[in-house]
């Protein structure tokens, strides 16, 4: 965006309309924005179904976070230090931060809402919601510190630096700290969601019936490695993000007047973030993939299945057949119960 405002500068384009632009291509720049075109359009006539309504409003509030930073430039400075005035964080940090932990909050609710819809019983996934809404509690914790932090101190109705240093440094423990509790949940959330597919549907799936219906072998393929990806991205940033909190408690401790720069640690957070995210929308488009691929492969065994013309065969020379055709739909029901996963509402 700054790139933009940049290019403006240097042309004869209005302030209003330069904004304009910045505004329309912060949602089209957004790294979601392609994902969520490709989910809009792969269920057309479908957008009222819960993930969809989730995938779509997380794209939505991280832009408009986006949207609200990329506007910090116009904020006068009054001090040499950043963030350069008291509303030079207020708005497009402190503002902009709740709609970015709106928007993570939201997708963190997908994970949730694709096991509820295979697993609909509440009390098989109650340590699901528990983990969930701990998860989002912790994000609004965040988003308190953010909006309650105040670079400079009002010293005789003006503001001051006298105390800059001192609280940037407890602001930055308590945003790192939690930054490592919502690593440690996010870890956690995997894990309860993997296990709990695993007992309550993997397991409970014969291999013989996984091997014949591709369908189910890709839908526990895309689920298990969505879910182990994001573990290991959350193990791989731990450390990182563990030694920066540690060295902003020490700096801290120790009163030297200067920062650590938090752009490297910043930037393996977004990271993490990103991969986690992008998950849930590749997740939802190879799902709509199988789905459809599953749906026309059962209309071809369906038209050239001999089941019908073998009962046909004995209801016409053993008029009294009924109870064994009747056993004989039931073996095939029972048989293949499992290969109706794909008709499942994925709310």
């Amino acid at each position: 965006m700054q790139e933009i405002l940049k290019f403006a500068e240097n042309r004869t384009i209005s302030p209003t309309d330069t904004y304009q632009i910045v505004f329309l291509c912060s949602f089209i720049t957004n790294q979601y924005f392609v994902w969520v075109v490709l989910v809009l359009l792969l269920n057309i006539g479908n957008w009222k179904r819960p993930v969809i309504i989730v995938l779509f409003f997380h794209w939505l509030f991280r832009s408009i976070g986006d949207i609200l930073t990329s506007f910090k430039e116009l904020i006068p400075r009054q001090f040499n230090k950043w963030p350069y005035s008291n509303k030079g964080w207020t708005y497009p940090y402190g503002v902009a931060s709740l709609f970015w932990y709106l928007s993570e909050i939201i997708g963190d609710w997908y994970p949730l809402l694709r096991t509820k819809a295979i697993i609909n019983n509440p009390q098989k996934i109650r340590v699901v919601y528990v983990i969930c809404i701990t998860f989002n509690i912790v994000k609004i914790t965040q988003f308190y510190n953010f909006i309650t932090y105040i670079p400079f101190k009002i010293v005789n109705g003006m503001p001051s630096d006298t105390t800059y240093f001192k609280d940037l440094g407890n602001h930055r423990i308590k945003q790192w700290g939690n930054v490592i509790v919502q690593l440690i949940i996010s870890f956690l959330y995997d894990l309860a969601v993997i296990r709990i597919l695993k007992t309550q549907i993997f397991n409970k799936i014969k291999r013989d019936i996984m091997r014949k219906n591709r369908f189910i072998a890709n839908f526990k393929f895309i689920s298990e490695y969505r879910i182990k990806i994001s573990m290991i991205s959350t193990i791989i940033a731990f450390p990182f993000l563990f030694c920066f909190s540690f060295l902003c408690i020490s700096q801290t401790f120790s009163r030297k007047n200067n920062t650590i720069s938090s752009l490297s640690a910043e930037s393996i957070r977004q990271c993490v973030l990103n991969i986690n995210y992008s998950l849930m929308y590749i997740d939802q488009i190879l799902l709509r993939f199988f789905v459809e691929r599953n749906k026309n492969n059962k209309e071809k065994y369906k038209n050239s299945s001999p089941l019908n013309y073998s009962n046909h065969y004995k209801l016409k020379y053993y008029p009294n057949s009924s109870s064994f055709s009747s056993q004989h739909e039931q073996t095939y029901a029972s048989k293949h119960k499992y290969l109706e996963l794909d008709y499942i509402n994925i709310n």
